[in-house]
């Protein structure tokens, strides 16, 4: 008799037919590792872990974390990438990815080329916080004097090349004012600053500055998303002044590339059920950030529209790879 685990069988999979091996059809038959390429504790490690537990019970196998910190995330996408494609290993792409291949020289990985996108987990815009006292309640005034007092505007941002960095550059340059970059290591740091007037604005996720704006010492004033966030519906967006003009962070989960698409239909297609949870959705709207979800093509398309999109506005800004 044949032995089933040595013949191609034909299966038919989210309504498609696909050829797939014995090993695919059983998958998974062992242990999921998940690559964070961040520190525990961090926001995408606590979402990650949410979201392991809830497919650790889907797929009735563990899917377990491995924190990889280091280099603003590269250190853990560069594991990915040199994973063995076999889909025990997945890890986690966030935005930021997109921006690093235009910003460092001879980084180790193309973010379009190297992974096989599963799906997104989350994303949310930026929103543009001042001091209280700042003299601009909305978009049109914050411009109106930014053009009338060129020299007296800095920013504060995580670093060159991340999403609160990319995000101002991107109003400076679609209003025509100047501003001064002032990166700093934390949002905690730069959101204190702005309080303080030290620096007159930033960009950020909403639930980093929310103490404050809740406290009465800053108040928001536009929002980078493709829609007004639950959370702040009175916020209008940057696109409402500047059609077309937003920019979302994101997170999603991916694998490294030639992992078979029999398994990356699977995995999509278990995470989408567990985004669909009403408890997951509410805990993502607190934050400021919505659920994600769509196809593997969905991601793959968004992270070539974003690598192009802040490449855009890095080129615009002068800023050189180092």
């Amino acid at each position: 008799m044949i032995r089933l685990c040595h013949i191609l069988i034909s299966i038919y999979f989210l309504g498609f037919g696909v050829l797939v091996s014995c090993e695919e059809a059983n998958y998974p038959s062992k242990p999921i590792k998940l690559i964070i390429p961040y520190g525990t504790g961090t926001g995408v490690d606590i979402f990650s872990r949410t979201i392991t537990a809830a497919l650790s019970d889907r797929l009735k196998q563990q899917v377990f974390i491995e924190n990889k910190p280091g280099m603003s995330a590269i250190v853990g996408v560069t594991a990915l990438k040199n994973s063995v494609p076999d889909g025990y290993t997945l890890g986690i792409l966030v935005s930021a990815n997109a921006a690093q291949p235009w910003l460092i020289k001879d980084i180790a990985f193309d973010i379009r080329r190297d992974f096989a996108p599963i799906v997104m987990l989350y994303e949310g815009p930026l929103v543009l916080t001042v001091n209280k006292t700042f003299p601009a309640d909305n978009l049109d005034e914050f411009i109106k004097y930014a053009k009338a007092n060129p020299n007296k505007l800095f920013y504060g941002s995580l670093g060159v090349g991340t999403t609160t960095h990319l995000a101002a550059e991107m109003l400076l340059q679609v209003a025509g004012i100047k501003a001064t970059h002032v990166p700093y290591k934390g949002s905690g740091e730069i959101h204190a600053s702005v309080a303080a007037q030290e620096i007159q604005f930033s960009f950020d996720n909403y639930i980093s500055p929310r103490p404050l704006v809740d406290a009465g010492r800053l108040k928001a004033i536009v929002s980078t998303g493709k829609k007004r966030a639950n959370l702040i519906p009175n916020v209008p967006l940057m696109s409402e002044t500047y059609p077309g003009v937003e920019l979302n962070y994101w997170t999603g989960i991916a694998a490294p590339l030639t992992t078979p698409k029999s398994i990356i239909e699977k995995v999509n297609f278990e995470v989408q059920s567990i985004l669909k949870s009403p408890t997951l959705i509410a805990k993502l709207n607190e934050t400021g950030s919505e659920v994600g979800g769509g196809s593997p093509a969905d991601f793959d398309q968004r992270i070539k529209d974003d690598y192009d999109r802040f490449g855009r506005i890095i080129k615009t800004a002068g800023i050189k790879a180092e």
